[in-house]
């Protein structure tokens, strides 16, 4: 199996936000992310979508978050959208998609760290990542 990361732009709110895609698909995977936002401002951390090697499945895979943030929130947006990484070849529309975004406090400037794991469909899927999310005034 492989792990597929790809960039995004979603469109929520007339508001356009960049950010990364991650496609479960590797077992006992644990990546470290950097991201960059301003106080106050919410950022798409990365969003998930699941498609079996067979093209049966397009469920979402189940995301929660391990380690909360200590100056901001985090909340998830589903929405749906093309693969243009991975099994391409399964999607002639749009598969499903889970956002993960953090949004600090407005006064808050430093480094928070969040940590979210998302469990795939098949046993024993599953990738952790730990975000550190860089916030400027």
């Amino acid at each position: 199996m492989r792990y597929y990361v790809q960039v995004f732009v979603l469109l929520l709110s007339g508001f356009v936000v960049v950010g990364c895609e991650t496609t479960v698909t590797n077992p006992d995977r644990y990546f470290t992310e950097t991201v960059s936002t301003r106080a106050g401002k919410e950022v798409l951390l990365t969003a998930f979508s699941q498609v079996l090697p067979d093209c049966a499945n397009r469920r979402l895979p189940t995301v929660r978050v391990i380690s909360r943030p200590s100056h901001g929130v985090v909340s998830f947006v589903q929405g749906e959208g093309k693969l243009t990484v991975g099994r391409t070849h399964c999607t002639s529309g749009k598969v499903p998609k889970l956002g993960v975004f953090y949004t600090p406090t407005a006064h808050f400037s430093g480094t928070d760290t969040i940590e979210v794991v998302a469990t795939g469909i098949l046993k024993g899927d599953y990738e952790r990542i730990k975000f550190l999310v860089r916030v400027s005034k």
